[in-house]
């Protein structure tokens, strides 16, 4: 994708590394297999999308930013949801980490780490027990969140330059 994205643009001023999938259950009764499938996908998909953007871009002479969608769960772990909250920290600490990294190639980084909003996150979700299932899906029916309110908080740590933005600060 990245060698597509510069062949044919020629530069890369937006990377918007985005993955989730999630499992429910407990530490010790959550299959190994969830956990490998958790991980791969919500924190090497963000390795790998830094991993073959970041030296392209700055090989374009520096500039442009990249955001790393991680969530409040990296943040403030939930009980039940370790596989996700373990990716997500990871995906904090990464993005954390290559902010510093960029700073002098003029490459801006922002974790956003959104609470709870409408997403296709429930459709994949693997779960141990159906009260699990349930829980998780009337949270997210209660978030007060919209991807447009996400979106909006983006470009505003994007134009603060913010390394973290939680989606509960704003209204």
């Amino acid at each position: 994708m990245a060698r597509y994205a510069f062949d044919k643009f020629k530069r890369v001023d937006l990377l918007i590394n985005n993955a989730g999938v999630t499992s429910a259950g407990f530490t010790g009764d959550i299959p190994i297999e969830d956990w490998q499938w958790c991980i791969n996908i919500d924190m090497w998909g963000m390795i790998y999308g830094c991993h073959y953007f970041i030296p392209l871009m700055k090989k374009q002479g520096g500039g442009g930013y990249i955001i790393n969608v991680a969530s409040e769960a990296g943040l403030v772990c939930l009980p039940e949801m370790g596989p996700y909250n373990v990716a997500k920290a990871a995906v904090i600490a990464l993005s954390e980490t290559i902010k510093t990294e960029l700073a002098p190639h003029n490459i801006g980084v922002t974790v956003v780490c959104p609470s709870f909003f409408k997403t296709n996150l429930l459709k994949s979700m693997r779960y141990g027990t159906e009260f699990q299932r349930d829980l998780a899906q009337t949270t997210f029916n209660h978030g007060h969140l919209s991807a447009a309110d996400i979106a909006g908080c983006v470009m505003k740590a994007m134009a603060k330059k913010q390394a973290i933005r939680c989606s509960r600060f704003i209204r």
